[in-house]
């Protein structure tokens, strides 16, 4: 059975690491097609061309699609490969980010629906972030969770991608978290938080006030928080050449990786998920009645 994970990517930080972050997943996928095309070669009999297909280690973060109809319904597992959509909501207050993504070399992998964006931005303003911007935006926001929940056939959590330095990151992530919470109390929500430099001076002067909101409401609403040090990473980048730098990257990555399974393991060590129960609060969230079937809970 396929175990979805679905990816939101908040502010500009966040949305920058996201970039690499789908790049990598996408090299892993093209060595191992390229190993099974390998290996069918070696021990087929007839020399028929390879078809790669799409697998269910594939589908925790893709999805795999028929672009030619309008409606890109999904193809299931085995299916031959098609187009590849990155189960991914693609957040941030500037479009300069998310242009870049767009007209970049997997601009075709985001589905346009999942890219929510304003003109002005937060302005590295907490406030501004969870008070103006994530109200305004909750009905898209919330439309865009839909939207992936009806493409998952049994969804394991969220992975938040977001700084805690500047406005929309800080703000607008702090929102996300808390409506995650509030809509999908079931799912966990891991957050791969980069925190601002307590050492050196941030030419962000709201930073450290950002970085303290935010970890009020990350302590309260997440269920995990994976936090990144900013000087950290711009020391493996100053440190050495642009290969230097991708090695680091990547070997952060894996670290983060094995963080985020044993993290995600221990979670689920303790939950017994039904799955008639999830698909009931499903259809509940998806037909906005879940408030009113808490309700109708308590007062029986």
């Amino acid at each position: 059975m396929p175990r979805e994970v679905f990816v939101v990517q908040i502010g500009q930080c966040g949305n920058q690491i996201g970039g690499q972050f789908w790049e990598t997943l996408l090299e892993e996928h093209a060595a191992a097609v390229a190993r099974e095309a390998e290996a069918a070669k070696k021990w087929s009999r007839q020399n028929a061309s390879y078809v790669p297909r799409f697998s269910a280690s594939m589908s925790t973060f893709f999805r795999n699609v028929n672009a030619r109809h309008h409606a890109c319904y999904d193809l299931g597992d085995g299916q031959p490969l098609r187009t590849l959509k990155a189960r991914a909501i693609l957040i941030d207050m500037e479009e300069g980010v998310l242009n870049e993504l767009r007209r970049g070399s997997f601009g075709s992998l985001f589905d346009e629906r999942h890219l929510i964006s304003d003109v002005s931005g937060a302005g590295n303003n907490w406030a501004h972030g969870f008070c103006v911007y994530g109200p305004e935006h909750r009905d898209r926001i919330a439309e865009s969770l839909r939207r992936s929940l009806e493409a998952a056939e049994s969804p394991q959590g969220f992975l938040i991608l977001h700084s805690l330095g500047g406005g929309t990151g800080s703000g607008l992530g702090s929102f996300v978290v808390q409506m995650l919470e509030e809509e999908l109390p079931d799912l966990p929500r891991f957050c791969c938080s980069v925190v601002p430099s307590p050492l050196q001076a941030d030419d962000v002067v709201t930073a450290p006030y950002n970085n303290l909101l935010s970890l009020l409401h990350l302590r309260r609403h997440a269920s995990c928080v994976l936090p990144v040090s900013n000087d950290a990473l711009v020391k493996m980048y100053e440190a050495g050449r642009p290969p230097l730098f991708r090695s680091s990257f990547l070997f952060f990555f894996s670290l983060f990786f094995a963080l985020f399974v044993f993290a995600f393991s221990a979670f689920l060590a303790g939950i017994s998920t039904n799955d008639d129960d999830w698909r009931e609060r499903r259809h509940d969230f998806q037909s906005g009645r879940a408030e009113t079937r808490e309700k109708e809970m308590c007062i029986r």
